[in-house]
């Protein structure tokens, strides 16, 4: 996804293999670089290695960058959904969307957990839940 500034500047994408001639921009993890991305679905989906000149592991940096026209991101819908129904960030290559990745909540280990942790599960599931459907019903 980018900035339709960018786009007019250094073309559109058109498959994955064109994003290397892009300016990616890449999440670290920790020691971990996020810069592989395996794009589609199915048994082979294409794999590109993103290079570009600025890595943050601040999620919400990488977006202002994309967001002031500094190269394409992959990000989720939950960074950049709004963006993209503002018009503010385009998104590329439809086809070729990841797969989902699932989310967990991990909790230590024990017979119990306090009601407050729980409370915090219930209610991540719902507004996760509620934002799967609302982008169901826009996609």
């Amino acid at each position: 996804m980018r900035r339709a500034s960018y786009l007019q500047s250094h073309g559109t994408p058109k498959n994955p293999v064109d994003l290397k001639a892009h300016d990616c921009r890449a999440m670290r993890f920790g020691a971990n670089l996020d810069n592989v991305w395996r794009l589609g679905s199915g048994s082979m989906p294409p794999v590109v290695t993103a290079c570009g000149g600025r890595v943050a592991n601040d999620r919400a940096l990488v977006r202002q960058w994309c967001l002031a026209g500094h190269g394409i991101i992959l990000k989720s819908e939950l960074d950049v959904g709004p963006d993209i129904r503002a018009g503010t960030l385009v998104e590329l290559l439809p086809g070729y969307a990841p797969p989902p990745t699932p989310l967990q909540l991990l909790f230590p280990p024990s017979r119990a957990q306090p009601r407050r942790v729980r409370a915090l599960a219930d209610r991540l599931a719902c507004v996760l839940q509620s934002l799967e459907q609302s982008s169901e019903n826009t996609g």
